[in-house]
């Protein structure tokens, strides 16, 4: 017979350091489970906090204000925590030792605490900064910290002149408030007991659920457990008196007990450790986040020793392709050893590059039951599922070989026995109260291409709306780069407006198993917010949970956000482009050297999303800069200054139209300087350092307009009604291949304040953009992103149209860059390691490779300018010990600019973002002259070798050579 059980987590949208909206989603979360009938409810990792905290788990500011976060929702009025067992994420400081901790909490108590074990300690994570992992035998004693005491106790106070309270003890063997109760009476629990006022005909659930109702521990002493929390009962009765300033009796008075016991205190410890809880119908044992990913991950021991149900409370961050990995761990978790599993995720973006994807899931003997969002634009989101526990231990008993090592396992966990079942009574525990078994769904794993449009465009909605700035401004170039990122914009304004008026938001995914509480109707368990009506014809229809007919619906949370953005408390929108004209804002920034293409594609890129677009000519803005170097002073070979004449107008004239910075240098009469140089411009065969010099005025001229036209572009949508209608956030669009090459100049369009993609390789925003075009193109104008997609990428700062080549000027193909930094960081290789991988992939693979810009002579000349079919042979090798070679020189040279690119989405794993993932040094040896060296010396080997068998085969053709140096001629 089915023993079903509904069960509850959550994805939750939390910020760093913002405990009061935490801790008001953290509440909406238990109120969405007690109306969906959960009895368990798991929340993320370090939830009340905030994961992305960081430096801040160092104060002890931030544990208080957890704690005290926690003392709110223990004492809530709404007794949130009543009748259902709640999994809370916050960290502890145990004996002035720091860790990241699980908090069980039941009918208004702290039952135990249960530090993480393993911290992540890589990647973008570096929890040993801030944590210690527990690796104490056995479990301590936890002294409750005194500010939690003395603000339950002021909590509980209100809520006692406000109301009868209802008193809830729970049960249980460690730690117990029944410690403090134990004495004299004729109850079962040593008190003779009759319900409160008001109370009568409430459902039961065993001794927890009767409001007045105290159950004490039996087969226990007073003394022993006394003497275990360390509280006496006149001292106890004396603390309460004292913190609240009331007489004891009048709270068992109004409670309804005929005798007076000691005073209802929270105990003042609990036990911390590697702890489960013994249900009246279940054991429950966690692991945290990281701890699934170790090889020997606690789950497996707990399955054998018995545990039931595994919660998971996760932080864990997007990367692309990365769920599968996650999946497949937590389906083999319960997989081989049953039970029932729980992982909660946080989601969104809480202060910083990373997003974390939610995706929360519910497991049963390795079979999907329920599966959240991963990119959802909800503050809240609570999958529940119905599961058996019979089918869990049917499936245990069953399997012999499991049976066998669990009877011989040695690892024992301490329980802690608690009066509570998750079944809610015998005949729902049974089957009988009207539970229906979750039906097993398949997983669903999103293509990429809907991972790179959903998750940075749910980072940016995250980022806007907490910023509290005006909207977004892009350069857009109508490159794939800038494409890329205005279509996330505008899948961003989408998702916004399906959400706002349908209640539906495209990039959500997963399964239909959760509630949302952006249209979500207020709970019985909370009261009224604020409501406001929708004008007339605008569409704001609840979700699943729909309002009844003559209750005014709620103002939708991404309704009031966008309001808040445009600084407009009326605002309905239209459509999604609506939203886009509104708060996105980019402009074409056009050079001698820019394109009619790119201007045609920039235009239809912004036509298509809604975007307010303009385009302006830079070309002033450079020629002022070249005229002010021609006419500054030049410091002559002995070091004075001297004055130069400014250019006559016959002269500026004809520099200009020769496209030649003529500086004079010549000084007045006595001068020893040279009398003029010329600064040429690339078409009339400029230097190098010259044309670069040129490029860098155009791209840094660009990023120096981005930001004024960020800040005057909202004043003049305002007609300058508003004196300070806020400002734009500038985007930034350099892709993560160019930041590894160090292909950009540094302070120019790079230079932003957020870049959505700039975690993301050139390959993958091709087929994004080509995706895009299916998905989100019009009738007439579905060409512009397959236009971009396919076109050859180009800076267009030298030249005439299409001169100018992206891979030619780097000298290495973007597909070539990928694979060179997944070697580089996945693999974690240096230069010789990274050849020896490549040479010998790319060698089966017969990869053509790109010429190389530092050695040309190194190339192997074929049709087109590429090299001819590679082979096994030395020649190849050399080439890809160059292409080796340069990337390092390359990316050495350019390191320094890593210290000063835009924060950007974290999207790979070869990302060479040096703020947290990829730590290394900004000034380099870039000749490598060791490394280089041992490349140098395996092709040397390999030419040798393949010299020795061309000299034996030619000798062996000639019938005078064989093996082992005999001759077969005399």
């Amino acid at each position: 017979m089915s023993r079903l059980v509904k069960v509850g987590t959550c994805n939750l949208n939390q910020w760093a350091l913002d405990f009061d909206g935490n801790l008001e989603r953290i509440k909406e979360s238990i109120r969405i489970a007690k109306d969906q009938g959960c009895r368990l409810r798991l929340g993320p990792e370090l939830e009340i906090p905030g994961y992305g905290c960081e430096d801040h788990f160092l104060e002890l500011d931030t544990i208080r204000h957890s704690w005290e976060c926690l003392a709110d929702l223990l004492c809530s009025p709404e007794n949130l925590t009543d009748d259902i067992l709640c999994d809370f994420g916050l960290p502890a400081l145990h004996r002035d030792v720091v860790y990241n901790c699980r908090v069980y909490c039941l009918n208004g108590q702290v039952l135990a605490v249960r530090p993480k074990m393993y911290l992540a300690n890589d990647g973008n994570y570096r929890e040993t900064r801030f944590f210690t992992e527990w690796h104490t035998d056995g479990v301590e004693t936890f002294y409750l910290p005194d500010y939690f005491l003395d603000r339950m106790n002021q909590l509980t106070d209100k809520v006692h002149t406000e109301r009868v309270h209802n008193v809830r003890v729970t049960s249980f063997q460690s730690t117990t408030l029944n410690s403090i109760l134990s004495k004299g009476s004729t109850g079962p629990g040593g008190y003779e007991r009759r319900p409160s006022p008001g109370t009568q005909g409430r459902a039961t659930s065993g001794a927890t659920t009767v409001a007045g109702d105290v159950t004490a521990t039996t087969g226990s002493s007073q003394q022993s457990l006394l003497s275990h929390h360390g509280v006496n009962l006149p001292g106890a009765e004396a603390l309460y008196q004292r913190s609240t300033g009331r007489s004891a009796s009048a709270l068992y008075t109004a409670a309804g007990m005929k005798e007076v016991p000691p005073p209802l205190l929270h105990p003042s410890t609990v036990p911390i450790g590697i702890i489960v809880l013994r249900l009246r119908d279940c054991v429950i044992g966690s692991e945290t986040c990281e701890e699934l990913f170790t090889p020997n991950s606690p789950h497996i021991t707990m399955s054998l020793d018995g545990v039931h149900i595994i919660t998971n409370g996760s932080g864990s961050h997007h990367e692309l392709r990365k769920l599968r990995q996650r999946v497949d761990l937590i389906q083999s978790a319960t997989a081989k050893s049953g039970g029932i599993y729980l992982y909660a995720n946080q989601l969104g973006c809480d202060g910083g590059r990373c997003f974390y994807d939610g995706c929360s899931m519910i497991w049963e003997n390795g079979k999907l039951v329920a599966q959240g969002s991963q990119f959802g634009l909800e503050e809240v989101e609570v999958v529940t599922g119905v599961v058996d526990l019979s089918a869990v231990s049917s499936f245990r008993a069953s399997f012999k070989s499991r049976s066998n090592q669990a009877s011989m396992t040695t690892t024992k966990y301490p329980r802690v026995e608690v009066d509570f079942e998750l079944g809610g009574g015998s005949s729902s525990t049974w089957g009988f109260g009207g539970l229906v078994k979750s039906e097993f769904r398949n997983v669903r794993i999103p293509d990429p291409m809907e991972e790179i449009a959903y998750g940075p465009s749910a980072w940016l909605w995250d980022y806007l709306r907490r910023s509290g700035q005006r909207g977004y401004f892009l350069p857009l170039s109508g490159g794939m780069d800038s494409s890329s990122t205005a279509m996330l914009v505008g899948i961003m304004c989408h998702r916004v407006y399906e959400l706002i008026a349908n209640g539906t938001d495209p990039g959500a995914g997963g399964s239909s198993s959760f509630t949302r509480t952006t249209h979500r109707a207020p709970s019985k368990h909370s009261p009224r917010r604020d409501s406001k009506a929708l004008p007339a014809g605008s569409s704001g229809s609840p979700g699943k949970t729909s309002s009844p007919p003559a209750r005014v619906p709620e103002v939708p949370l991404a309704l009031r956000d966008l309001r808040g953005i445009l600084k407009d408390p009326m605002y309905v929108p239209t459509s999604g482009q609506d939203i886009c004209k509104r708060l996105f804002f980019t402009c074409y920034m056009a050079s001698e050297f820019s394109g009619a293409e790119t201007r045609r594609r920039a235009k239809m890129v912004s036509e298509l999303i809604g975007a307010a677009h303009t385009s302006i000519f830079i070309d002033k803005v450079t020629d002022a800069v070249k005229n002010v170097f021609s006419e500054m002073s030049v410091v002559s070979m002995g070091g004075e200054k001297e004055t130069k004449p400014e250019l006559d107008s016959d002269m500026r004239a004809t520099t200009q139209s020769n496209g030649v910075a003529h500086i004079s240098s010549g000084a007045s009469t006595g001068s020893s300087a040279p009398t003029t140089m010329l600064m040429k411009t690339p078409d009339i065969n400029g230097s190098g350092v010259e044309n670069i010099a040129l490029q860098n005025i155009q791209a840094r001229s660009r990023m120096v307009m981005s930001y004024f036209l960020a800040q005057l572009l909202p004043w003049q949508f305002s007609d300058g009604r508003d004196q300070w209608p806020g400002q734009l956030l500038v985007l930034g669009s350099a892709n993560v291949d160019e930041a590894l090459r160090g292909y950009y100049t540094k302070y120019d369009c790079s230079a932003a304040d957020i870049n959505p993609i700039g975690g993301i390789r050139k390959v993958d925003l091709k087929q994004f953009l080509l995706w895009g075009d299916q998905n989100y193109g019009k009738p007439m104008q579905n060409s512009v992103l397959y236009d971009t997609a396919t076109a050859e990428p180009s800076a267009e700062l030298t030249g005439s149209e299409g001169n100018q080549k992206d891979e030619d000027d780097m000298g290495m193909s973007y597909a070539e860059l990928a694979e060179l930094g997944q070697a580089r960081k996945c693999d974690r290789g240096g230069p010789y390691s990274v050849f020896t991988n490549l040479l010998q992939r790319w060698t089966e693979q017969k990869r053509t490779l790109t010429g190389s810009k530092r050695c040309p002579a190194k190339d192997l000349p074929a049709k087109g300018g590429k090299n001819s079919t590679p082979g096994p042979n030395a020649a190849y090798a050399d080439q890809v010990g160059q292409k080796v070679k340069d990337f390092f020189f390359y990316n050495a040279i350019n390191r320094h600019k890593m210290t000063t690119l835009t924060p950007a989405y974290h999207a790979e794993n070869y990302s060479p973002e040096d703020n947290r993932f990829d730590l290394r040094p900004f000034l380099y040896p870039a000749t490598f002259s060791r490394q280089f060296r041992a490349i140098d010396d395996a092709v040397a080997a390999l030419r040798h070798k393949e010299q020795r068998k061309t000299a034996e085969a030619r000798e062996a053709s000639r019938g005078t050579f064989v093996p082992g140096g005999r001759s077969t001629k005399q």
